[in-house]
């Protein structure tokens, strides 16, 4: 059992729900990724933390952005490691398939349990194409995607191969804020619960605290905030002090919408 295993069966247990994290690792340069991860993990439950990739598909404008800026700083899958071993909270690392094979399969699972990383996220790999990865992660999550126009089919194989929790993409298309939740998100809930008892985490477009209170009342163990907590970073690259001040503001509030 990994720590987002055991945090999950705490919060169940508790009736209590995860708030989940988006941080790209690197951005807008290590040391100040590094302090920014350290105020989110505060008030989150699990960080995801991104390694940066060139071809970002399942990402919108701002975390692309927050990617560039990441690159351009010289970050390596090895520099987040150290982030993510520097970090006390569960870490889902989220990258694309194409980083790990170059990085090498067996040694990226091994990097990863040896730096605090506790599951892995790899939105353009399929389980069905993922034998890989699965033969080394022994002791790592493997995190796969469902969204709203996943067949009944699919959902089956995901539930079944993804550990730690399942993600839920809840709306086509990618990541980014939204004004509104996407209605297609409840009734994708619904047909997944059908299926799997596993934890089920809401993410694409949740990024208000009046949105973390729809997603829990659709009955989601947790949800997953990227872009609108990246936002912050992005309009204070000038001021890191205002940057840590509104990431954190931001979060604690992500806190308070998660008990009410």
């Amino acid at each position: 059992m990994t720590l987002i295993d055991d945090t999950f069966t705490k919060l169940r247990a508790n009736e209590g729900k995860a708030l989940i994290t988006y941080v790209c690792g690197g951005d807008p340069d290590l040391k100040t990724s590094l302090e920014i991860a350290k105020v989110v993990e505060k008030y989150s439950d699990i960080i995801e933390l991104g390694i940066p990739f060139s071809d970002p598909i399942a990402d919108g404008p701002t975390i692309q952005k927050a990617t560039e800026r990441a690159l351009s700083s010289g970050t390596k899958p090895r520099d987040v490691f150290k982030i993510a071993s520097k970090l006390k909270k569960p870490v889902a690392v989220m990258t694309y398939y194409n980083i790990i094979y170059k990085y090498g399969i067996k040694k990226f699972c091994k990097d990863s349990k040896r730096n605090n990383v506790q599951g892995i996220i790899i939105p353009d790999l399929p389980p069905e194409e993922a034998e890989g990865i699965i033969n080394y992660a022994n002791g790592l999550n493997l995190i796969f995607l469902i969204s709203p126009y996943s067949t009944d089919k699919r959902i089956k194989i995901v539930s079944k191969f993804s550990s730690g929790f399942i993600y839920l993409v809840s709306l086509l298309g990618t990541t980014g804020e939204r004004e509104h939740l996407s209605k297609n998100a409840k009734k994708l809930i619904e047909r997944v619960k059908k299926v799997t008892n596993k934890p089920l985490a809401l993410g694409f477009g949740v990024s208000k605290p009046e949105q973390v209170k729809t997603a829990l009342s659709y009955g989601v163990d947790g949800v997953i905030i990227g872009s609108a907590l990246i936002k912050h970073i992005e309009k204070n690259l000038s001021n890191k002090k205002a940057m840590f001040k509104n990431v954190e503001i931001f979060c604690r509030d992500l806190r308070v919408a998660l008990k009410d």
